[in-house]
């Protein structure tokens, strides 16, 4: 997987396809990112909000994943849709942007999560891929042990 630095940090950054000539189509980023005019400059046509505060406009494909940021949630309720969600935007080719309210803890998880069970990464790379363009990138503990245990069930080792 490779990553394009030419989006700025503050709005969203694109997490390109292994092979790199396809174009990018998962963005991760915070509230700044669902300005009208951020997601009409990026091509953006979907949205996963990783909150429940996060207004998303009308002319877009949205789905809430209503996560708190906090040590008692758990992933595993929201990963189901949302990853069907994220199947669904890539294979009908459109951008689609993960956000939360910081573009930090929340979606980096999601998008973590998404690159060990649909695009077989391990945590480790995912995390290194990630990091590269959003260097805000950094989930609670909670969700970086539960991510640690998915990467686990997943690929049997950490």
């Amino acid at each position: 997987m490779y990553v394009r630095s030419d989006v700025q940090a503050a709005e969203c950054s694109f997490l390109q396809s292994w092979y790199g000539s396809a174009p990018a189509w998962l963005l991760v980023g915070g509230q700044p990112a669902v300005a009208e005019e951020v997601l009409q400059r990026h091509g953006i046509s979907c949205i996963l909000s990783c909150c429940d505060r996060l207004p998303l406009p009308p002319w877009t494909r949205n789905h809430r994943a209503s996560m708190r940021d906090s040590a008692e949630e758990r992933l595993e309720p929201f990963l189901e849709e949302a990853l069907r969600f994220l199947r669904e935007a890539k294979a009908a080719q459109q951008k689609c942007l993960v956000a939360c309210h910081a573009g930090s803890s929340r979606s980096v998880t999601m998008v973590l999560a998404y690159l060990i069970m649909e695009e077989g990464m391990s945590l480790h790379n995912a995390w290194d891929l990630v990091r590269t363009q959003r260097g805000s990138a950094q989930p609670n503990r909670s969700f970086a042990r539960q991510l640690i245990e998915l990467d686990r069930a997943v690929h049997g080792v950490t």
